[in-house]
């Protein structure tokens, strides 16, 4: 790892670009030039690919990785090899280095018995994934070169090109980290895709074909066809094999050099658990994720879980600029419950509670955003004025007399809600007392069975975490939630009392406890001037399964 692996450059004050190895060679660059590359890191953007028309001039092989200065540890200098008192860089760029390339293909080459001309081939392809261009780095005419690639499938056993030049990057760099973590999320986020599109993409890279992927996921082709599309369009290739070529490097990178214990990259940063206590002494608990003095999303959780939010979606806020408060409101988690009873005064309560955060944070407004409370945010954005700049509702609840459809375990617990407010508090006593994380995540699979977006959600084990994470603190703190939804089984039906014009609905087509398209057409009558997007592919869990999406309705800070 470090210089021995990689060819460093480092974007330094004036600006220049300095060689951080020992050769001494850097790219020529204009202090221009060294502006529009820090131009392609977007705010709060940590890594990622740099586009293939930045390769020519540069020193080593393969694609090119930019690293944010800001986001690198304390200990960078000794990572790449420089002295500690090194001036710390603005922007790292990463390329492997010809030595360590070149000793790689060798060890591919001794290790499968390759000819010299099988060789050549096979770094080519490893360098840059395209037949055609392979082909005249090795010095070779089409047909030979198609030959030589034909030899190379059987040697390693591979199907197609693409999986070959996937096969000879991770036998050139397999993982050497001790702490074997994934590093899925890590690779998406510096291709700039989904973790829905690398998967397609990784199954692609391994020769799946088009049909076989497809099944697999339980979707459409045409789907598969369109997110391969997305993902060809963001790296900026034009083959299965060069998204072999990207996505092995990529992954090398980030398991080599960034994302392990002691490499370059400082940790992603962690969520800062705050509490403040009011004027009545009450506890109002909340979470702070990313840094202080950005703008603010504050993230409102639904009536049957607590604080903890859906991690990847907050991520994709981050990187967009933003800072994520996520409080529990009053009966939650490490919230004391409010003096008065009654919906009402529950949520005219949890306003005043967000005003006081936002002091205490430093903060003259906010952009609000609701998961399934649709009804209690109206108090938010009518208590609080001009201080929520816009709302965003991902699926809100429309009153109990607007939900006709109840499917599954879920809805089954809202008819007995329906029926008898009453039972609410023991029926959650008893789920919460005999709940594990494995019961959990079995009942909501049970109550998702007829939704399939949040099926394949389930099967991420971060949405699990993160739905776990915010429903077990239930089992300490359970006044609000008897609070908000004994109101809302017995008909309570708050209306907006100001500007409907700021806010934003946001539905998934598939979803287990009530028509979508009713919901529409209520939330659409009581807020008149909001705007309406229904996402086809999604269903109950939005924020958790079409994360990149959810973010994008947020967008990022003005300027």
């Amino acid at each position: 790892m470090g210089v021995g692996e990689f060819q460093i450059t480092a974007i330094v004050g004036g600006p220049r670009a300095v060689d951080l190895g020992a050769a001494g060679v850097a790219p020529e660059l204009s202090a221009s030039d060294c502006d529009d590359l820090m131009a392609l890191l977007g705010h709060g953007q940590r890594y990622r690919l740099l586009p293939r028309s930045w390769g020519n001039g540069w020193p080593g092989r393969g694609n090119l990785f930019l690293v944010a200065g800001s986001s690198l540890s304390d200990r960078w200098a000794e990572v790449c090899g420089v002295d500690l008192d090194h001036q710390r860089p603005q922007a790292l760029v990463l390329r492997f280095s010809d030595a360590a390339w070149d000793k790689a293909i060798r060890r591919v080459a001794e290790g499968y018995g390759l000819s010299p001309i099988e060789a050549s081939l096979a770094s080519a392809l490893a360098e840059f994934g395209d037949f055609e261009q392979a082909a005249v780095a090795a010095g070779l005419a089409t047909v030979p070169a198609r030959n030589a690639v034909m030899r190379l499938r059987a040697k390693f056993g591979t199907r197609n090109l693409a999986e070959t030049v996937e096969h000879v990057l991770m036998i050139m760099f397999g993982p050497r980290a001790d702490d074997l973590k994934p590093v899925d999320e890590q690779v998406a986020d510096m291709l700039e895709i989904s973790l829905r599109h690398l998967e397609v993409a990784r199954a692609m890279a391994g020769g799946t074909p088009r049909k076989t992927i497809a099944r697999n996921a339980k979707t459409s082709l045409a789907t598969v066809k369109v997110l391969l599309a997305e993902v060809y369009e963001r790296i900026g290739v034009a083959s299965a094999a060069e998204v072999s070529c990207v996505l092995a490097q990529a992954v090398n990178v980030v398991e080599a050099f960034l994302e392990r214990p002691d490499g370059a990259l400082a940790p992603a940063p962690r969520p800062r658990h705050a509490e403040i206590v009011a004027e009545d002494g009450r506890r109002i608990a909340y979470s702070v994720f990313g840094e202080r003095g950005r703008p603010a999303v504050v993230l409102l959780h639904s009536s049957i879980c607590c604080r903890h939010p859906p991690t990847r979606f907050v991520r994709r806020l981050n990187r967009l600029g933003w800072q994520v408060i996520a409080a529990d409101r009053p009966g939650f988690g490490g919230t004391c419950v409010a003096r008065s009873s009654g919906a009402d005064a529950h949520f005219a309560q949890s306003a005043d509670d967000l005003g006081q955060i936002l002091d205490a944070e430093d903060l003259e407004d906010c952009v609000l955003v609701s998961r399934s409370a649709g009804q209690g945010s109206f108090t938010f954005t009518d208590r609080l004025g001009d201080r929520i700049s816009r709302t965003i509702l991902f699926n809100p609840t429309p009153p109990i007399s607007h939900t006709p459809v109840d499917k599954g375990p879920l809805g089954a617990l809202k008819r007995r809600y329906a029926r008898s407010p009453g039972s609410i508090r023991l029926l959650i006593g008893l789920l919460l007392r005999y709940a594990s994380p494995e019961r959990i995540v079995m009942g909501m699979r049970r109550s998702f069975a007829q939704s399939e977006a949040d099926l394949r959600a389930l099967d991420d084990p971060k949405v699990a975490e993160d739905y776990l994470l915010a429903a077990m603190p239930l089992r300490d703190n359970l006044a609000g939630y008897i609070t908000e939804n004994v109101e809302w089984a017995e008909g309570w039906e708050p209306r907006p009392q100001g500007r409907t014009d700021r806010y934003t609905l946001v539905f998934g087509r598939h979803f287990v406890l009530h028509d979508p398209q009713v919901s529409r057409r209520y939330f659409q009558q009581v807020l008149p001037g909001a705007e309406c997007h229904i996402l086809p592919t999604a269903g109950q869990m939005l924020l958790y399964s079409h994360p990149e999406e959810a973010a994008g309705f947020v967008g990022a800070p003005a300027a």
